[in-house]
């Protein structure tokens, strides 16, 4: 077996969402069930996604993704619909050794 599923206490831990659409809104949602302090980052964001943030769920970062964001998180999650900016946050996620998903491709977790 090549990935080994685990748990992760994420309460009030600092989690980056990179993408602005419904998938990345669901993945934010569940980090906030966790009890994630979730950060999205996108240009543009879906209605739910805005819904999360005006409910105080989430903070927006309304912006394209750049490495400084990465800071201080303990997981990302890439959910943008652009292979080469979900590449680039694995690549830096992976450099600076912080957990990483990357949302329908297996090979970049």
């Amino acid at each position: 077996m090549e990935y080994l599923p685990l748990f992760v206490d994420l309460k009030d831990r600092a989690c980056l969402v990179v993408g602005g659409g419904e998938i990345a809104a669901r993945k934010a949602g569940l980090l906030r069930k966790a009890n994630a302090n979730v950060t999205i980052v996108a240009p543009e964001i879906s209605v739910s996604t805005k819904s999360m943030i005006d409910a105080g769920e989430a903070v927006w970062l309304n912006s394209l993704f750049i490495g400084e964001q990465l800071s201080d998180q303990l997981l990302v999650i890439a959910a943008t619909n652009d292979e080469a900016v979900n590449r680039d946050v694995y690549d830096q996620a992976k450099a600076k050794n912080i957990l990483v998903n990357v949302v329908d491709s297996p090979e970049l977790c």
